[in-house]
């Protein structure tokens, strides 16, 4: 069990629940989906509204088609203008591999680690800064630190300089950023390591300056402020340099984040026919408060400061609100591989691959 037994016993979770869920969620990102809807497939048949008697035969091949080659044509030359956008398998592959990461890191920091990386692998795939932040905070892996300071560097300034992405992505990356949600991942990347960046006392300026100090917009699974985030996210590129005043400021905004998750999985709770088959619609894990905490633990550890510990700096939390402060203490004890996407993630995508039948490549493994 990856939790302490007073943190699982708050949680009151079936661990064969949870680990039944996991691999339901792994199976369903691993779907090989028709490449036809039924609706499509209905598309082939003429009007029927003048056939009579139920003993009809109908006919789908026209004039000139002679094999199913033919009809496999027509098929995808009448769904090409309508169906869903090519984005929406990727985006669910994504999301169900985020949601059996957080089902796992319950259960094995290693198989939870495995599939937190399948998830930032797909965001990533999705255009999404979302998945350079899982990256780092599953593995410490730097070499997305730079490009990710020199994209939130663009961003603040407004400079329409944008690092490309190393594989083609179904979501443009400036639009991408745009979202309150990624430019807290953009910032929280970009500030893992400021050894790697480019200038990083002017970036340090930047953040002070910008417009998002005073951001009301939700982010992560508790809808903490923009502004609160971005707080964390200063005081996280301060505290290699400046040591006990950032990391008050960061132990305080970790406590009063994971306070706020414990009152929502306490509602969640509430529903006890749903929480103990760990079905409740509330995220057991708030990566984005589990990330923050590993990148954390891993600058105290290279600027060869005091760790967190969490019977010091958390001594006040609740069994309950420790679940998403351990999992990001697991996350930074080991860190690796830094060819995570070599390792847990597909090649460089084919051009066929972004019609949206999700088809998994024969040479990447399947995650059970």
């Amino acid at each position: 069990m990856t939790l302490p037994t007073a943190v699982w016993a708050a949680l009151g979770l079936d661990a064969a629940a949870v680990e039944a869920r996991a691999r339901f969620l792994a199976g369903y990102a691993n779907l090989l989906l028709p490449r036809f809807t039924p609706d499509q497939l209905m598309g082939l048949l003429p009007d029927i509204s003048a056939v009579q008697g139920r003993q009809a035969v109908l006919k789908v091949v026209r004039d000139g088609e002679v094999s199913t080659e033919d009809l496999r044509r027509r098929l995808s030359e009448q769904s090409a203008g309508g169906g869903r956008p090519p984005w929406v398998r990727p985006a669910e592959v994504a999301d169900a591999w985020r949601e059996c990461a957080i089902a796992r890191l319950l259960l094995n920091p290693v198989t939870g680690k495995r599939a937190l990386l399948r998830a930032a692998d797909s965001y990533l795939r999705l255009g999404l800064p979302f998945g350079d932040f899982l990256g780092v905070s599953a593995t410490g892996a730097r070499g997305s630190i730079a490009p990710a300071a020199e994209e939130l560097r663009s961003l603040l300034t407004g400079s329409p300089a944008t690092p490309v992405p190393d594989v083609e992505t179904h979501f443009d990356r400036q639009l991408a950023v745009q979202a309150p949600a990624q430019q807290v991942a953009l910032l929280l990347t970009a500030v893992a390591d400021l050894n790697e960046v480019f200038d990083g006392d002017e970036l340090r300026a930047l953040l002070a300056d910008a417009p998002q100090i005073r951001g009301p917009a939700p982010v992560g699974a508790t809808g903490t402020a923009l502004a609160d985030w971005w707080t964390a996210g200063r005081a996280l590129a301060r505290l290699a340099t400046d040591g006990a005043a950032p990391r008050l400021t960061l132990v305080r905004f970790i406590s009063e984040t994971a306070f706020a998750h414990r009152r929502l999985l306490r509602t969640a709770q509430l529903d006890e026919f749903h929480w103990r088959r760990a079905r409740a619609p509330v995220e057991l894990v708030d990566l984005y408060l589990a990330g923050l905490v590993a990148i954390t633990v891993r600058t105290l550890r290279r600027a060869g400061l005091p760790p967190l510990q969490l019977a010091e700096d958390f001594a006040g939390l609740p069994s309950l609100a420790q679940v998403s402060v351990i999992v990001g203490i697991q996350l930074a004890e080991q860190d690796g591989p830094p060819d995570w996407r070599r390792t847990y993630g597909p090649m460089r995508p084919r051009p066929s691959d972004r019609t949206g039948d999700g088809r998994r490549r024969a040479d990447t493994r399947t995650e059970q």
